[in-house]
């Protein structure tokens, strides 16, 4: 009778320990790709503070992988790898994909848009946030919001430009809407990832380049080769980040590790706002003492440029159903909450 009450027991623990082990190698498992890699101030450093804070929250329920930008795919074919499952998620800038679904650079950044504020709110307590995952979902991707900055400078240029006419024939790298804005004046655009700009700038491949905020155009050292930096950054006044993961892959996540990804980008928007708000004044005094020519556009040169964007949010939004439905919802809410805004804004001394 002992013996079998010992091999009972024993049979018992086995099983446990089985299921233990069963429960343990269940955890889910995800292979994230950021577009910035985290030694790049701020916008790098927000893609690795969502994974750590991820792992935190998660702990043993959910194996992650990170990897840096261009390590398992391309940056700009990273939508189409989450599409196909080649990749399971991408942490980054959705307007690289405008090429293919015009309507998600709207969730990216705007010329003459909304700021920084506006696009958290627009995003988390108006339609942008279920519109960018409506319009993902037709591609087999869930589109999650997961760090916003604020306006980005206008970029790097190795001439001044004085007139419009300095623009034409400007060989430039320009992401996104403010692409297509300044090759309406005549400007040679041409989309690059972060890695490759420096050395296409410094063989003359290109004559300028726009990227970021100035602590992460320092990092990339664009200042080494051009010498004149414009202000302000009318084609991006708020950027964000995505969390954009397959579809199959994101229904195959428990709903605990679900919620601990939502509740992961949404701290990491307040996170990736402050530190970008902190760290640009730094970076400009740093170009002060490097000699950098600090320009603000000719009020001729931004009337230009806000006459050409309204050319292109017409045309793109006659071309493409969706574009033309979250454009409309945007300015609909930006017209709604500048109501509030615009008097409330304290005067700038």
């Amino acid at each position: 009778m002992d013996r079998n009450k010992t091999l009972i027991a024993a049979t018992a623990a086995f099983a446990l320990g089985c299921s233990a082990a069963g429960a343990a190698f269940a955890a889910d498992r995800i292979t994230i790709q950021t577009h910035f890699n985290p030694t790049l101030s701020v916008i790098g450093e927000a893609s690795k503070n969502f994974t750590d804070n991820l792992e935190g929250l998660a702990g043993d329920d959910l194996r992650i992988r990170f990897y840096e930008a261009g390590k398992l795919v391309p940056t700009l074919e990273t939508f189409d790898a989450v599409k196909n499952g080649t990749l399971d998620a991408v942490w980054g800038w959705p307007g690289y994909f405008m090429g293919k679904i015009p309507a998600l650079t709207l969730f990216a950044a705007v010329p003459f848009g909304p700021d920084a504020d506006e696009t958290v709110a627009w995003m988390m307590q108006g339609d942008g946030g279920k519109l960018a995952q409506e319009i993902m979902a037709k591609h087999g991707v869930h589109g999650i919001f997961c760090g916003v900055i604020g306006p980005e400078a206008s970029g790097w240029f190795k001439k001044e430009i004085k007139t419009l006419d300095d623009l034409k024939g400007l060989k430039v790298r320009y992401a996104g809407l403010g692409g297509e804005v300044l090759s309406k004046l005549g400007a040679s655009v041409t989309v690059l990832a972060a890695g490759e700009i420096f050395p296409n700038l410094e063989k003359g491949v290109i004559d300028a380049t726009e990227f970021s905020m100035p602590s992460v155009d320092k990092a990339l050292g664009f200042y080494k080769i051009a010498q004149h930096y414009y202000f302000p950054g009318w084609h991006q006044p708020g950027s964000t980040a995505f969390f954009m993961v397959n579809q199959e892959k994101w229904d195959s996540l428990s709903e605990a590790n679900k919620t601990r990804i939502k509740v992961a980008c949404d701290a990491n928007v307040a996170w990736e706002l402050s530190r970008g708000i902190g760290e640009q004044a730094a970076a400009m005094a740093y170009y002060g003492e490097q000699g950098t020519n600090i320009h603000t556009w000719p009020a001729e040169i931004i009337e230009a440029f806000r006459e050409k964007t309204a050319e292109v949010m017409a045309e793109q939004s006659a071309a493409d159903a969706d574009f033309k439905r979250v454009y409309e919802n945007q300015q609909a809410y930006l017209k709604k909450v500048r109501a509030w805004s615009g008097p409330a804004a304290m005067p700038q001394n």
